[in-house]
């Protein structure tokens, strides 16, 4: 038959003579293949491909495919790949819009066919005379968005679905010696409005290129399930099969004819030797089966159950066998016993509620694009379990099959995701600029097949990993009966998995398409009110709720994430939820001076595009952890560590293992190190607590001031993801005791002269100056070293976050940013005191009455006879000038760039903000000035520390600045925040000559519960009208961190 590229325009038509879906098993020649994981039956023709690129459809190379066709002149490019990252076309990141949206008028089901690229591949591989005795086949696991293959010129099939595997039958079609392969991928097809996901849009063939060899009586399918009888403590594994299907030679996705019965006409001698094994390699059950049977059962007693926390897998062996007994292929299958069911409203894991400490993530990589390397999976993967994430939704798609391989071996929840989403249409309807009727798929008959495909492809290829809890229809489609029939799918196949749909909140024709209640980015307090309404209502029917989608991680981002852990232990409905997101998406680029650095939305001249809005990660694109990930290290934590004085309460809130690998160790510090620590063993059983006694430990200490009491629990022995010794969790007491008052050490000459213009002080070998009409301190000099560039001024402002430009921040409080720059001072007033002396400046901060109290900023420089300043700031704001919330409330100091070096006592190690420092711990830390700024995609404000007691800021030979406070936020970077503020990338930044110094008494909260929206939450802002006061104090010299 001949192929028609105009199905790419028919959403009812997404497959011509594919394959049917089948599980991603292994299957061998051997059983040492087995074991090895190497398959002589699978030939990879991954490598280098000849490529020829097209604008659309108008221009592809007539005939290209036919076998005589010279392609010997082409450019070749890597398969897999996106073709993007070769120079072909351009990266494009859209979020809630189509790609095309103003350039081509197209509307419903239709795509651009000006510009729609078209991207053509020729390959040649090898048939052996002993390969031709077997059924062939081509599988391509990942291709988008569509594909069209010749085999020796011949049409072999078509496929949509970018994300799960596409495969076809080439028996017929290839010879012995070379064959020709061809292929046209199309960046658009009807599909790619179901494909209208938060991502960047590419196209290629971007996943596994296989040649597959199926023997006589292969196991082309495999189902696994599961029966559990006696509470759990016996399990019959049910084992079913199917063969390869016969082909009809039509031109429809439904030409494939299952056998009838599984292995018609095979050689009834055909025998399965069926044999479960343990993790200690011992057989725990096994049987005989024949091929033509279909299917089998194992009984298992005591089996040990499959979880995150203990994942428990067994390893199933299938050894076909014809008549002679000669073995013709080894099935190789782990298995995860594990028992997941909705119980009286609730999710339960073998028998216990279950709390989702989840993200979601896209399988990107910053080098590869779609083609995601294992060792990035498995490098995500690991910090996950290292930073206590238990569960990862695949959005919005399904991932490599390897994925899933590694989540069932290491323990990790997932919701598995249909390939579908259509952003764009959903958007326009639930903001009211388009009717519901219009959404796609919706209820409209000519997309019902294509999504139920999706489901199938998705559902058949990964229904044996036990890492799967619930399978999801998709993401941001509104509802429909579409939906609804995708979930009956997975219901009717499927008895061992919920379904999972968060469109219905918005669509809630079908409210039965989701078993669990899914929220997108709905504030904890609004999912309280939810719960307890829904509890009460007698119309609703009680599901539980997730949060498939909550703290929004863009830039710096993720606060206040405590009330959603807080609302799990307080409401057993609430079973968690799922952070969007896990890593950036973004890409390196080089600019005009020959600097790689990661772009994001525009940077590629893409045009619509949504800029930043691909910067959500707790991972920046790199795979670097980003300093957000401590704080959800500390929140996800599943071991609750609460010491005192004298004992620590040590909470299990793990469902299934008990504490005795774990190593609790106490240590016991001041600022100025550790007073005494020890070790101590754990047994607490899971969901149970045990009392720590530590007051040996602390008897006899002799402690002055503030101390620390910080418990931290670590593995005791390597495990698949740390290392013995992993910190796993941790928890502070700050308790204090009486201390002596600080003794001031006056200089021995003291000197005060008040000049016409200036005023200046000598203490010892430290210098002053404070201009009359300028506005505060001019000089301040150690051994004639000078540490003041600028005079300090009052700071109320911060460089915008992404979450603070979603709110409207920059605009809302923008009078904060022209006071920070702009403000005026008004004469020093000089006052002696027997301490030394004291000038104060009054600040106008507005275009407003000069005696209006909202309008002045009191700065007041106590001058001691030391030689440190004591600075004391006051404003009060009047309900006659009207203010938004104030950013921040501190001064801002522009001191010579060579003193970077940051030594403090404060919450640490990374940046932590007011509603982002549960994660941190009270410690003394160090970090250099230029390292301190974090790389997210867009500068803005990053690199803070809150609850400081103390920062020394020295230069390479131990000179600098001592700032103390009772606490205070402290930030020390090389721009200020106007300069952060203007750069769009950090490579815009200047080269800069300063450290800028910023100690307040407060920053606002950086938020997270969403980035377009949301302030961050009222406790942690500076609303007005307010009074705010804040004391801090600097003192220059040199070796001050022993100089007390």
């Amino acid at each position: 038959m001949e192929f028609n590229e105009n199905v790419i325009y028919e959403p009812d038509c997404f497959a011509i003579r594919r394959m049917p879906a089948h599980s991603d098993h292994g299957y061998y020649a051997t059983g040492k293949e087995a074991d090895a994981g190497e398959s002589s039956f699978l030939t990879s023709l991954n490598g280098r491909w000849k490529f020829a690129y097209a604008n659309n459809l108008a221009e592809v190379i007539e005939g290209f495919y036919c076998k005589d066709y010279d392609s010997s002149n082409w450019d070749e490019i890597m398969v897999p790949s996106s073709i993007q990252l070769f120079g072909y076309g351009k990266l494009q990141y859209v979020n809630s819009q189509y790609p095309w949206d103003g350039k081509e008028a197209v509307r419903g089901k239709e795509i651009p066919k000006k510009y729609n690229p078209v991207a053509m591949y020729v390959h040649s591989f090898t048939v052996t005379g002993e390969m031709l005795k077997d059924r062939l086949s081509l599988r391509f696991d990942g291709v988008e968005s569509a594909m069209a293959l010749w085999v020796n010129g011949r049409f072999a099939g078509y496929s949509e679905d970018s994300f799960t595997p596409a495969e076809f039958d080439i028996t017929e079609l290839v010879c012995e010696g070379e064959n020709k392969l061809a292929a046209e991928v199309f960046h658009f097809c009807t599909g790619s409005i179901l494909e209208s996901q938060d991502f960047f849009r590419m196209s290629g063939i971007f996943r596994d290129v296989t040649l597959r060899r199926m023997p006589a009586h292969h196991i082309y399918d495999l189902k696994v399930s599961q029966q559990f009888q006696d509470n759990l403590t016996e399990a019959v594994l049910k084992l079913q099969w199917e063969g390869v299907p016969e082909q009809e030679d039509q031109p429809a996705q439904e030409n494939w004819q299952e056998k009838e019965p599984v292995g018609a006409g095979a050689d009834t001698g055909c025998k399965l030797h069926v044999s479960l094994y343990d993790d200690k390699k011992e057989c725990v059950a096994k049987t005989e089966t024949v091929y033509t049977e279909a299917g089998t059962e194992l009984k298992i007693i005591a089996p040990k159950l499959w979880s995150a926390e203990e994942p428990n897998l067994y390893t199933l062996y299938i050894e076909v066998t014809d008549s002679d007994d000669n073995v013709t292929e080894v099935i190789k299958q782990r298995i995860g016993f594990r028992h997941f069911a909705m119980e009286n409203g609730i999710m339960c894991l073998n028998g216990k509620r279950i709390v989702f400490r989840g993200v979601n993530r896209h399988e990107l990589s910053c080098n590869h694009g779609r083609s995601i390397t294992k060792e990035e999976i498995l490098h995500d993967l690991l910090i996950m379990k290292q930073n206590n994430i238990n569960a990862v939704r695949t959005s919005h798609y399904p991932n490599q099959s390897y994925f899933y391989e590694l989540c069932d071996e290491l323990g990790l929840y997932v919701i598995d995701e249909a390939n579908l989403e259509s952003h764009a249409d959903c958007f326009l309807a639930t903001v009211g600029k388009a009717p519901m009727s219009e959404t796609i798929p919706g209820s409209k008959a000519e997309w019902r097949e294509n999504v139920l495909d999706r489901a199938n492809s998705m559902y058949q290829r990964d229904k044996n990993h036990a890492c799967i809890l619930l399978w999801s229809c998709g993401n941001e489609s509104c509802g429909g009966s579409n939906l609804y029939e995708m979930s009956e799918f997975f219901r009717k196949n499927d008895s061992e998995r919920l379904v999972h749909y968060e469109g219905i909140t918005f669509d809630d024709t079908y409210p039965d398409t989701s078993d669990v209640k899914s929220f997108m980015y709905a504030p904890a307090e609004k999912l309280r009110k939810y719960l307890r309404e829904s509890e009460a209502s007698v119309s609703e029917k009680t599901k539980p709720v997730i949060s498939c989608e909550y703290m929004h991680s863009m830039g710096n981002s993720t606060g206040g994430m405590d009330e959603y852990i807080r609302l799990t232990e307080e409401e057993p409905r609430y079973q968690g939820g799922f952070i969007w997101d896990f890593i950036d998406q973004s890409f390196y680029i080089t600019n005009k001076k020959g600097e790689k650095y990661l772009a994001y939305g525009g940077d590629f001249g893409d045009r619509p595009n949504d800029g930043t809005f691909c910067g959500n990660g707790l991972l920046y694109a790199d795979r670097k952890v980003t300093p957000k990930m401590q704080e959800v290290k500390f929140q996800y934590q599943s071991v609750k560590l609460l010491p005192e004085e004298t004992k620590v309460i040590v909470k299990n809130d793990n469902l299934f293992i008990s504490l005795k690998n774990y190593i609790l160790k106490v240590v016991i510090a001041t600022k100025d190190g550790v007073c005494a620590e020890n070790a101590y063993e754990l047994q607490a059983a899971p969901q149970e607590e045990e009392t720590i006694d530590i007051s040996s430990l602390s008897k006899g200490l002799k402690i002055a001031g503030e101390f620390t009491v910080t418990a931290s629990l670590f593995t005791k022995e390597d495990t698949a993801w740390a290392k013995a010794g992993y910190e796993l969790a941790f928890g502070q007491y700050v308790g204090k005791k009486e201390a002596p008052e600080e003794v001031i050490r006056e200089a021995e000459d003291f000197e005060l002269v008040e000049g016409l213009m200036n005023i200046g002080v000598r203490a010892g070998n430290i210098k002053m100056l404070f201009a009359k009409e300028g506005g505060g301190l001019t000089s301040y000099q150690v051994e004639e070293k000078e540490f003041i560039v600028s005079v300090p001024r009052p700071n109320f402002w911060r460089a915008p976050t992404d979450n603070d430009k979603g709110s409207g921040m920059p605009l809302r409080c923008g009078c904060w940013k022209t006071a920070s720059m702009y403000a005026k001072a008004m004469p020093a007033e000089l006052k002696e005191t027997k301490d030394g002396a004291e000038i104060s400046y009054v600040y106008r901060l507005f275009d407003a009455g000069e005696n209006i109290l909202g309008n002045e900023c009191r700065v007041t420089y106590g001058i001691r006879k030391d030689g440190a300043l004591t600075i004391h700031m006051e404003y009060e704001a009047d309900e006659k000038i009207k203010t938004h919330e104030m950013p921040e409330f501190g001064m801002l100091l522009r001191i010579p760039e060579q003193y970077d070096k940051v030594t403090y006592y404060g919450y640490g190690p990374e940046e932590n903000y007011w509603d982002r420092r549960q994660g941190s711990r009270l410690g003394k830390f160090h970090f250099s000035v230029k390292e301190n700024l974090s790389e997210y995609l867009a500068p803005q404000e990053s690199g803070g520390r809150s609850g400081v007691r103390e920062a020394v800021i020295e230069d390479e030979n131990g000179y600098g600045l001592r700032i103390s406070a009772e606490e205070m936020d402290f930030s020390a970077l090389p721009y200020t925040p106007h300069e952060l503020e203007n750069a769009r990338h950090l490579y815009e930044l200047p080269d800069s000559e300063y450290t800028i110094l910023r100690p307040s008494l407060h920053q606002m909260g950086v938020g997270g519960d969403d980035s377009w929206l949301s302030k961050p939450h009222p406790q942690y802002r500076m609303e007005q009208p307010g009074k705010y006061e804040f004391t801090f104090t600097i003192k220059g010299g040199k070796k001050l961190e022993t100089d007390k």
